[in-house]
């Protein structure tokens, strides 16, 4: 909520100041409102989630918000024509979800109540560096988006996000095995149980991996057919695309890092980790960028998610001797 308020608060800040596009104006606004529900989405999904509910976490976490965002503009483009249409539909895609996300939430909960048994601030201590955590991603997922706006074209611009938001089609494989494998890694590492622990990382990991891999060829091949769908002049993405998607395959050979270090009680190790990624995203993002436009930025967010992922897997590796990384070519990742 708090970043709601700056973000509509300070609007005149992005549009004028930074990238000097007043179109931008009425976006901002309504990307504002739509950060306080999606909030409450999330962390009503992560509540659903302890409760092994994890076909509502699923939907919670990504599925739902385009799907009654897709209906919300479905009926928007049916009553008015405007090219706002889509920023709208998403706001109220997002707070529908939220409501129902709230609604879900709450059946479970026989009595609610502001006062709590648990010390405030030990759940403040532990929990603050899993915030900073999560927020640092989402900042790793915006942040070469946000200064492109500053050196590039709108229309290169849209190339960029095309490319982006198609390499992450491979991402689906890790968010399904992530809404099942976090409790279960918090259980069997709670119950001292580390061959079950391993067990259940050496399989996730290796699963993620080849769907990764298969989802990843598809796009390899395909990719100026999968381009040329939004326009011809998105063909021109195509080695931004190769780029991320090279990157996002790293993440798959690494493994589910943020679920294994946080499930374990190391948060604060993994709020570092990715303090050190977004401060190289970023000097990656300002350098590279001026440069060789588009190309920079792919070749920025590839190297970051390389870099944490890696970092990730070395410390787990380290410190408590599990190995998350899978290498399909060596005689231990054949035998997995």
């Amino acid at each position: 909520s708090l970043l709601g308020a700056l973000l509509y608060w300070g609007q005149d800040l992005f549009v004028i100041t930074l990238f000097d596009k007043p179109q931008l104006r009425p976006y901002i606004v309504w990307t504002a409102l739509a950060i306080p529900f999606w909030t409450t989405s999330l962390v009503c999904a992560g509540v659903l989630r302890a409760r092994k509910q994890n076909k509502w976490f699923a939907f919670l976490n990504n599925p739902g918000r385009f799907a009654l965002a897709t209906i919300a503009l479905i009926v928007l483009w049916a009553w008015v024509d405007s090219p706002i249409n889509a920023i709208k539909a998403h706001f109220y895609g997002v707070a529908a979800m939220a409501l129902i996300a709230f609604l879900i939430c709450i059946t479970g909960f026989k009595k609610m109540t502001l006062s709590s048994s648990w010390n405030s601030w030990i759940f403040i201590r532990e929990s603050l560096p899993m915030m900073l955590s999560s927020t640092i991603l989402v900042l790793l997922g915006w942040l070469d988006t946000f200064v492109l706006g500053i050196y590039e074209t709108d229309a290169n611009i849209g190339i960029y996000n095309v490319a982006l938001k198609i390499s992450l089609l491979t991402g689906f494989g890790l968010q399904a095995i992530n809404s099942i494998l976090a409790p279960k890694l918090a259980k069997s590492h709670s119950e001292g149980d580390m061959v079950l622990f391993k067990g259940l990382i050496r399989f996730s990991t290796r699963i993620n991996f080849f769907s990764t891999l298969v989802i990843v060829a598809g796009i390899l091949v395909f990719h100026r057919l999968l381009l040329s769908i939004f326009g011809e002049e998105f063909i021109s993405g195509a080695s931004v695309l190769i780029i991320l998607c090279l990157g996002q395959l790293i993440n798959a050979m690494s493994g589910s890092i943020g679920e294994i270090m946080l499930m374990t009680g190391r948060q604060i190790p993994y709020q570092n980790i990715m303090l050190v990624a977004l401060i190289l995203n970023i000097v990656l993002n300002f350098t590279l960028i001026p440069l060789y436009g588009i190309l920079g930025a792919a070749v920025a967010t590839a190297i970051s998610i390389a870099f944490w992922n890696i970092s990730g897997a070395v410390y787990l590796k380290s410190k408590i001797g599990v190995e998350s990384f899978y290498n399909p070519f060596s005689k231990r990742g054949k035998d997995q």
